[in-house]
C-alpha cells in the first residue's frame, strides 16, 4: 500500500525531515509526495536531494494540477490540501500522512492502517466542525436513509488515514463528477474537514475499520503549539516513549525561529 503526504514551501523542510524517517523506519513502499503550490519548483528541488538517497523507498512528485486537473481556485491552500488527501488518482487503497508525522521506530504499512486513538466527539454540536457535519448530513442523509444510524464517535480526523479507493468513487458518484466535488468544496463557507465527509460515507457504506483496531494512546504524541513545546503538556523530546511510533511536529513549531535549531538538531541525531 502506498503513502501520500501533502506539503507545501512552508513545510518542506518538516516534508525532507519526514522523507528521512521514513527512510530509517518504514518498510520499503512508494511515497507520494503532493506539493500544493502553483510553482513546485523550489521544493521540488529539496525533495529530490532527499529522493536520491532513498533507494528502498520509491518516491514520486505531484503537482496540484496534476491530481486534480482543473481550473478551479481555492480561497487557501487548507482547503485544496484537505482535497488532495481524497483525491489522488490511485488505483489502489493508500495511507494518508500529514509532513508533520516523523517516524521514530520500525514501521511496516500495517502499523498505521488503524483507526486514531481518540473518537471524534458529537460532531452536530460540535462548534468546530458542526455546520460541516450538518451540512452533509442534510445533503447526503436522504441518499443512505435506510442504513444510517447516526451515532457519536466518528474517528479522529488526524492522521494517518486509510484512504479506500472504494470510498472516494463513492464521494464522487454522490456529487456526479470529480469536478462537481472540487467546485463544491471550493465554494464552501464553513470549517470543513475531509475526513469527517470521508467517514461518513464510509460509515454509511460499510467501509470502516473495526473498532478495535485502533492506536495506543502514546503510539501518536504531537507539538501543536509554542505552549505544549514550552511546558512539555503532552511531549518531552528528551524522554520520547519506547511505544511513540509517530512525533508530530507542527509547522507554527517548527518554524519559530527560537526553537527551530534545537529542533533541527534533535531530529539530525534521531534520523541520521
Amino acid at each position: 500500500m502506498d503513502l501520500v503526504t501533502i506539503t507545501c514551501n512552508e513545510d518542506i523542510e518538516l516534508c525532507v525531515y519526514q522523507l528521512k524517517s521514513i527512510h530509517k523506519y518504514v518498510e520499503p513502499c512508494t511515497v507520494h509526495i503532493v506539493i500544493n503550490e502553483p510553482d513546485i519548483k523550489s521544493a521540488k528541488i529539496s525533495i529530490n536531494k532527499q529522493k536520491r538517497r532513498m533507494i528502498r523507498h520509491n518516491v514520486k512528485i505531484w503537482s496540484r494540477n496534476q491530481v486534480f486537473k482543473t481550473k478551479d481556485t481555492f480561497k487557501n491552500g487548507w482547503v485544496s490540501q484537505q482535497l488532495l488527501k481524497l483525491l489522488m488518482p490511485l488505483d489502489n487503497d493508500y495511507v494518508v500522512l500529514d509532513c508533520k508525522d516523523i517516524f521514530l521506530k520500525q514501521t511496516a504499512i500495517i502499523d498505521i492502517v488503524k483507526l486514531q486513538y481518540k473518537k471524534q466527539p458529537n460532531l452536530a454540536e460540535c462548534k468546530t466542525w458542526g455546520s460541516f457535519f450538518n451540512l452533509i448530513h442534510r445533503q447526503l442523509h436522504n441518499r443512505y436513509e435506510s442504513k444510517l444510524k447516526l451515532v457519536g464517535g466518528f474517528n479522529g480526523i488526524q492522521t494517518p488515514r486509510l484512504i479506500k479507493k472504494s470510498v472516494v468513487l463513492e464521494i464522487i458518484k454522490v456529487w456526479g463528477s470529480k469536478k462537481k466535488f472540487i467546485k463544491w468544496w471550493a465554494g464552501l463557507k464553513c470549517s470543513m474537514s475531509e475526513f469527517i465527509l470521508y467517514d461518513y460515507v464510509a460509515y454509511c457504506k460499510n467501509e470502516k475499520l473495526p473498532n478495535n483496531q485502533r492506536f495506543k494512546e502514546h503510539e501518536i504524541v504531537g507539538i501543536w503549539n509554542m505552549d505544549m513545546y514550552n511546558t512539555n503538556q503532552e511531549v518531552d523530546l528528551n524522554n520520547i516513549q519506547e511505544e511513540t511510533r509517530i512525533l508530530k511536529i507542527h509547522k507554527r513549531v517548527f518554524n519559530n525561529v527560537e526553537v527551530k535549531p534545537i529542533l533541527q538538531k534533535w531530529l539530525d541525531k534521531r534520523l541520521k
